[in-house]
């Protein structure tokens, strides 16, 4: 094909398959959304607290909302309905479980999802950001966790696609992401995705590397600045530091003494070592003080080494070739198959969920066939 065309160029018309997809949402499909916090707890409580509680009050929530159409997405919940709101009128709502009261307040208007294909609108971040949202329920109902915070890349955790000289081992999913293209049409990325984490947790790296006689400012040093997988939220972190001590620093949740005691009664996390060591990462802010003086403040987040695996591949995995040509067996996927399993996705579990559960029929219709995309080029 010719990089540089001149006015006598010919141009032949050729169809590309694309892996974009037209995605329409019903008109009466709309989203109330309401914040969370937590009593007691600072900044109204962490994503994961709030999440874990969140799933333990579901009855609760089911029955408050009179819906079972909803998702929490960190300190949101996203309520969606293309029927009207039984409870419009909720406003704020304070919910208990056991010695915990979580708090929901109303955020003023609601979102209509279709609205994000007209020419000019000006919450057009917000919808894509529910959409995103309702998604996320989607895929969760498909038994796929998002990893990496707000990522859009969906794996099967319950499943090793394989694993690598006892080292790596790989997960397969997809990639989902919404989007509007020129003309104002809403179509939705779909692709195959393989994730690389690591076999061993952060706390077995360190046991088996003090084995080997290395100390422990040497291995600290050798992880900061990399970054892992914080497995009980399925969340990617970068290690900022090391508080090598057995005595934890205060704790942020109120109503735990430990961090082990959060993660096994919060994260659902089984045979703690209480006796680890911990890993933060750090986060700096400015405020004003009343005198009017800017101050700045370091926030710590800690984490249990337990609970962290790598992710991807250190720079000595990938210099060797037999592993890399291990995990290119997964990793690799030729375009006729990645089409096939994407259509497989999308016709026998996408769609499916969208014609068949309750809780998202009727709600949104997706193209499936229409994915041929014209273009001109340069006839060689």
């Amino acid at each position: 094909i010719s990089s540089k065309p001149t006015l006598t160029t010919k141009f032949s018309k050729v169809s590309l398959r694309s892996n974009h997809f037209g995605l329409k949402f019903q008109e009466a499909l709309q989203i109330k959304r309401y914040n969370i916090s937590i009593q007691g707890e600072p900044q109204g409580g962490s994503n994961d607290l709030i999440f874990s509680i969140c799933q333990k009050i579901k009855s609760q929530l089911d029955k408050t909302f009179e819906s079972n159409c909803y998702h929490v997405s960190g300190k949101v919940l996203y309520l969606w309905s293309y029927t009207g709101f039984p409870n419009d009128h909720l406003q704020e709502v304070t919910l208990r479980n056991q010695d915990t009261s979580i708090d929901f307040q109303q955020v003023p208007g609601q979102l209509t999802l279709a609205d994000v294909q007209k020419e000019s609108v000006a919450n057009k971040s917000e919808l894509l950001q529910a959409i995103n949202v309702w998604f996320a329920a989607v895929m969760s109902k498909l038994g796929l966790k998002e990893l990496g915070g707000s990522s859009g890349q969906f794996f099967n955790l319950d499943k090793i696609e394989g694993e690598i000289q006892d080292q790596l081992i790989v997960y397969s999913g997809f990639k989902i992401s919404p989007e509007v293209y020129q003309g104002n049409q809403l179509k939705l990325l779909v692709d195959c995705q393989t994730r690389v984490v690591s076999k061993w947790t952060l706390l077995e790296q360190y046991e088996y590397d003090m084995d080997q006689g290395m100390g422990e400012r040497e291995f600290a040093d050798s992880f900061i600045g990399d970054t892992f997988l914080h497995t009980p939220t399925n969340r990617k972190i970068t290690i900022d530091g090391f508080d090598m001590n057995l005595d934890p620093p205060a704790n942020p949740h109120a109503q735990f003494k430990t961090y082990s005691e959060f993660y096994t009664k919060c994260l659902g996390q089984t045979h703690i070592d209480a006796n680890q060591f911990l890993v933060y990462t750090s986060k700096r802010t400015s405020r004003f003080n009343k005198d009017g003086k800017k101050i700045s403040e370091e926030t710590k987040t800690y984490y249990l080494p337990s609970s962290l695996t790598r992710t991807g591949m250190t720079d000595d995995q990938k210099n060797d070739r037999t592993m890399m040509k291990d995990t290119a067996i997964y990793t690799k996927i030729e375009p006729g198959i990645r089409e096939k399993m994407q259509n497989d996705f999308l016709v026998n579990h996408l769609l499916k969920t969208f014609n068949s559960d309750a809780r998202f029929k009727d709600s949104a219709s997706l193209a499936v066939t229409s994915n041929l995309t014209a273009l001109r080029v340069c006839k060689p």
